[in-house]
């Protein structure tokens, strides 16, 4: 059963330490989260922007041992956390949190796309912040989807301005 370790990489390396370790055939999680950001205080565009959730690390997977040697002259790694001196293998009940909190995945198009009934859609704002959900319906100017709460099916109304489709 493969094991999951944590790299320490330097500040916004992170991306650039996954896509080489994802070429050297070694599988790396970075978490992210999405957010709708203004690219100056003065435009009215919104653009999607990804950034880490853990600043300056990475999650490595790797059968049996970490491969440090594969991974040590990679630009951008420092090292990886230990415990009595060997890396420190991360429990499945945290391997699965990261990988819940990486789940999100950010639309591929223009955020400014119009979300329709039975598509996808990021929620940007709220406390449903980050869930992509399936629209069943719009009605004025929010979107409907179901949701499971509080022990039952449920219909929820959020503006479709705290929505991005995906």
């Amino acid at each position: 059963m493969p094991s999951w370790f944590v790299i320490t990489v330097k500040p916004r390396r992170e991306f650039s330490v996954r896509d080489e370790l994802d070429e050297r055939g070694i599988s790396c999680m970075v978490p992210v989260e999405h957010r709708i950001v203004r690219p100056s205080r003065h435009a009215k565009r919104r653009e999607l922007q990804s950034r880490p959730i853990l600043f300056g690390y990475a999650f490595v997977e790797a059968p049996g041992q970490l491969p440090w040697h594969a991974i040590a002259d990679v630009p951008g790694v420092r090292g990886f956390i230990a415990q009595d001196d060997e890396p420190y293998r991360l429990r499945p009940a945290d391997v699965d949190r990261l990988l819940a909190m990486s789940s999100v995945v950010a639309p591929d198009e223009d955020p400014e796309r119009p979300i329709s009934p039975g598509g996808d859609a990021l929620i940007t704002s709220g406390p449903f912040a980050g869930q992509v959900v399936k629209v069943s319906d719009i009605v004025g100017q929010d979107a409907q989807w179901v949701t499971k709460m509080f022990g039952s099916l449920r219909t929820v109304r959020i503006p479709l301005s705290s929505m991005v489709a995906a």
